[in-house]
């Protein structure tokens, strides 16, 4: 689905689509050139895929919001998870959600990656 993330050498916000799949973060600028289901390991490495975050040994937070916990977009109060990654290039990423519900049903399906790391059938 779709997540904000800040960039790692310009700090913005960006909207990406994002795929979690055997233990990595996969993310585009738009949505990738094929449908989710049918996912390949050449599709998911191709050049088109614009970055992958590696979940194994991370760590993640969820920062509670400064000021109160209703999402006000006029207040810019948005709801976050921290990525922390044992890579020594890019050890932590930023992830932003428009309301706690959307939050944190990514820090579920992310924890199930982290805890597990990369898993092949």
């Amino acid at each position: 689905g779709w997540v904000c993330k800040r960039g790692r050498w310009l700090p913005i916000w960006r909207r990406r689509w994002a795929v979690l799949h055997h233990g990595c973060l996969h993310y585009w600028n738009d949505l990738p050139p094929f449908h989710p289901r049918e996912w390949s390991e050449d599709e998911l490495n191709a050049p088109s895929s614009n970055d992958v975050i590696q979940l194994a040994g991370a760590s993640m937070t969820c920062p509670a919001p400064a000021g109160d916990e209703q999402h006000d977009r006029q207040s810019g109060v948005f709801f976050e998870i921290r990525l922390e990654t044992p890579c020594s290039r890019h050890p932590l990423y930023l992830l932003r959600f428009e309301s706690a519900e959307e939050r944190d049903e990514w820090a579920r399906a992310l924890a199930q990656h982290i805890w597990r790391g990369p898993q092949r059938n």
